[in-house]
């Protein structure tokens, strides 16, 4: 098993991790894709979530660093993770810069789909944020790492890379003695994390759709980092 920076904004590179996303996450149950495309049938919607991962791999190529994690002898990662390093304030990230796949996510998007979205996430971000202030991880974000969009392909679950590529994030902020932060809507994610050294730092809870859904926040603490056991 390798992990591997992924660097080149190339299909050869965004295409594999796109689909590990792809693979790995039910992008229906995402609160955003419940109220934008709701009404929309899945066979319609998947090829444009597809876009939107490619889209979303690419800006973070360019705003933070992505890793893959390599099983022997493969040539496409099996786990792919996004790590957003501690926030330069002459050089903040771009999550609008411009990508070769707008122009096609444009031409799928319903005419009202912007504004459908910004009422589906302006309360809910309202609540978040009010919520997580008050928490200390909050305050700090910005001076420590933070994991996005891990995922794992299904084919290659239980083999360990999810933790290897977490491990290596806590490896890197530890030698430079800062804390790592993550946010998941998984019960068992939780779980994961928490055999990985992770502690709740709070969590905010929406109805979405009449279906519960519960946002956790976690972190490091910096004396027990890495000390957990692999699961």
């Amino acid at each position: 098993m390798s992990i591997v920076r992924q660097t080149e904004l190339t299909a050869a590179t965004i295409d594999p991790a796109a689909e590990v996303y792809n693979a790995a996450f039910n992008v229906r149950t995402f609160y955003v894709i419940r109220a934008v495309w709701g009404d929309v049938p899945a066979e319609e919607v998947d090829p444009i979530q597809l876009l939107k991962l490619k889209q979303h791999v690419y800006r973070a190529i360019c705003n933070h660093e992505v890793y893959g994690a390599y099983l022997d002898g493969s040539q496409a990662p099996a786990a792919i993770m996004v790590l957003k390093r501690p926030v330069d304030g002459n050089n903040p990230p771009n999550n609008k810069l411009p990508t070769p796949y707008d122009a096609e996510l444009d031409a799928y998007f319903p005419p009202d789909a912007a504004a459908r979205e910004q009422e589906a996430s302006d309360p809910l971000l309202e609540d978040h944020t009010a919520t997580l202030k008050k928490q200390s991880w909050k305050s700090q974000g910005t001076l420590n790492y933070h994991i996005s969009y891990l995922a794992t392909n299904p084919s290659a679950q239980r083999k360990g890379l999810a933790s290897r590529l977490v491990r290596f994030a806590l490896e890197r902020a530890k030698s430079e003695g800062r804390e790592v932060s993550l946010t998941t809507h998984s019960r068992e994610n939780v779980d994961f994390y928490a055999r990985l050294g992770f502690n709740v730092k709070g969590s905010a809870e929406w109805d979405i759709g009449n279906t519960p859904f519960t946002w956790w926040c976690l972190s490091t603490d910096m004396a027990k980092t890495g000390s957990g056991t692999d699961p």
